[in-house]
């Protein structure tokens, strides 16, 4: 077995803290609104961090999320393909994962807790070691948003709302932490910033140089991932689809892989207070 198991279900947590790239601007970008800077779009994304997490006594929200793991072959077939179905509800900070179908069936109890135990690792393992445990349902945080550097490139409008697009590449050259803090230091790409509520729209990221995954045995060395965020009527942000793709090298062996995340039907519910779940 390669290196996509391993690899893309910890893609959710990477596109959980975040939040096929490229980093062309759009030829409908038009110029920057007058007055708009960087460093004013930016700082106003960290208030809002800072003012959602802070949030407490608000409502739950619940949705469905489903998550799709493909390996490949060399020639972009599928080599083997794994399928999940969790609930999920968010109260205040933290999150209450639970699994649903496992390749479209219920999982029998044992086969439950193994793939939690699993999940818990990935977790463990590759979220950057600043972040909480992954908040699908939240905006992107300060420790995130200040690790890049951010360029103005234009306006855009985005599903009918204006949105500031900014241009980032990392603002560090450390090569120490966790996998993902590895790989968010070596990502640029382009983020969409609502011009009203300056939550992000749409993430889309790329590696610019490989990262070591396991020592000197693995490399990845292609990282595509795009992230999709919507507005819902209740007022709140939350993350509708993380889509990636993975490539690299095991010893002289390429392994590749995909992987998409859905989260749908969303409901504000007063339930009760979530314990930190899986990603």
């Amino acid at each position: 077995m390669g290196l996509i198991p391993f690899i893309c279900p910890r893609v959710v947590v990477l596109g959980a803290a975040l939040a096929t790239a490229t980093v062309a601007l759009p030829e409908e970008a038009s110029a920057p609104i007058p007055g708009t800077t960087a460093a004013r779009i930016v700082e106003r994304l960290l208030q809002r961090a800072d003012a959602n997490a802070d949030r407490t006594g608000d409502p739950c929200l619940e949705c469905r999320r489903l998550t799709v793991v493909e390996e490949l072959d060399s020639r972009g077939g599928i080599r083997s393909r794994k399928t999940k179905e969790h609930t999920v509800v968010q109260c205040g900070s933290e999150q209450r994962v639970t699994l649903v179908r496992l390749n479209g069936e219920v999982p029998p109890e044992p086969a439950r807790r193994e793939e939690t135990r699993r999940e818990a690792g990935h977790r463990e393992t590759f979220s950057p070691r600043r972040e909480r445990p992954p908040k699908m349902l939240q905006s992107l945080g300060r420790d995130l948003l200040e690790q890049f550097n951010y360029r103005l490139a234009g306006t855009e409008e985005r599903d009918g709302r204006v949105a500031h697009l900014l241009m980032f590449e990392p603002a560090g050259t450390r090569s120490d932490g966790k996998i993902g803090d590895r790989i968010l230091r070596r990502l640029r790409g382009r983020l969409w910033v609502d011009a009203v509520e300056f939550e992000p729209l749409r993430i889309e990221a790329s590696l610019d140089q490989p990262v070591s995954v396991a020592g000197f045995l693995a490399v990845l060395d292609d990282f595509q991932i795009v992230v999709d965020r919507r507005r819902l009527e209740s007022g709140d942000w939350v993350d509708e689809r993380v889509e990636a793709r993975v490539g690299g090298r095991k010893v002289l062996q390429r392994f590749r892989g995909r992987m998409e995340v859905r989260q749908e039907d969303f409901a504000v519910t007063a339930g009760a207070s979530a314990a930190p779940g899986a990603p």
